[in-house]
């Protein structure tokens, strides 16, 4: 039996999404009021980073074959059948 208290593949795959999120909207919040030039490129390097990472992981979700118990992309190799 599973660990409840052991976070599932799915579960990381939402935290992580939700953590670029709130990265993303930090930077855009800094940038509205930073006004020093080296500050405020280093929190656009930050936020085209995260973009990317959001991008990124778009693409790989995309890619992955939809399980077919409805379990999630991330578990499907999980509760694939085994031959």
């Amino acid at each position: 039996m599973a660990d409840p208290a052991r976070p599932t593949p799915a579960r990381m795959e939402v935290a992580m999404d939700r953590i670029i999120k709130a990265n993303i909207d930090r930077y855009k919040k800094l940038l509205e009021t930073e006004v020093e030039p080296v500050k405020r490129a280093m929190i656009q390097r930050l936020l085209r980073e995260e973009r990317v990472k959001r991008e990124e992981r778009a693409q790989r979700k995309a890619e992955m074959p939809a399980c077919p118990d409805g379990a999630g992309r991330s578990t499907c190799a999980d509760v694939a059948p085994k031959a």
